[in-house]
């Protein structure tokens, strides 16, 4: 991939917002937006055979769970904006569960420390203390912890394409800038060149021979 989003194998993470991105970077970026959303597809299908915890009809635990895959539905029958990609990617860590959930966790675990973010030891120690309270309870633990390394990653993505943008408008501004500087240059040598007066040309003076000097005695 490019500079500004994660490579192929990190398509379903996180990647950076491409706002007014155009030419090569746009074209990358669409290409990278559209296997986002392929992998996103993916792990619904995934989460939608998985089954939840039962929870009560009309608890709110149930209308919680009813809402979000709502939500999902909605964002996906939207026009593909990284913003909504995203949102479905956050929501998704909140129906995960069993095994789908803990391999979600490890790859993410592992994503975050190969790019150094700072929260990583903090949540790692969340996991490694002792297994405490019901599966569920525990499922929302780690769910937690995928939901904030979700979020912590894509801000570290977000802020890494602002600021390769930002270099690269600079860089442009800048060759402007000396272009500019060396076209203007050429033109004050050139309008010198042309006011310059134009040296008029006089033959040499012709000077007399001997024989065309009189004699003293004539």
């Amino acid at each position: 991939m490019n500079g500004d989003a994660p490579s192929a194998n990190q398509a379903g993470g996180s990647a950076p917002e491409p706002g007014a991105a155009n030419g090569r970077h746009g074209r990358s970026s669409g290409v990278l937006l559209d296997q986002f959303y392929v992998t996103l597809r993916a792990v619904q299908r995934g989460i939608d055979r998985a089954a939840l915890p039962p929870v009560q009809a009309g608890s709110a635990a149930g209308e919680s769970i009813a809402a979000i895959r709502k939500d999902i539905d909605a964002l996906l029958a939207q026009p593909q904006s990284w913003r909504s990609a995203y949102e479905i990617e956050q929501l998704q860590c909140q129906l995960m569960t069993g095994g789908q959930l803990d391999t979600e966790l490890g790859r993410r675990l592992d994503e975050a420390e190969a790019r150094k973010l700072a929260s990583v030891p903090a949540l790692k120690a969340l996991l490694a203390k002792p297994e405490e309270g019901t599966e569920t309870e525990q499922a929302e633990r780690k769910r937690a912890v995928l939901h904030r390394l979700v979020n912590d990653l894509q801000w570290f993505y977000t802020q890494r394409y602002q600021r390769r943008r930002t270099a690269r408008v600079l860089n442009d501004r800048v060759s402007l800038v000396f272009l500019a500087a060396f076209a203007l240059v050429i033109t004050m040598l050139l309008s010198q060149l042309v006011s310059l007066p134009a040296k008029q040309w006089t033959p040499p003076r012709q000077q007399p021979t001997a024989q065309s000097q009189p004699s003293g005695g004539q």
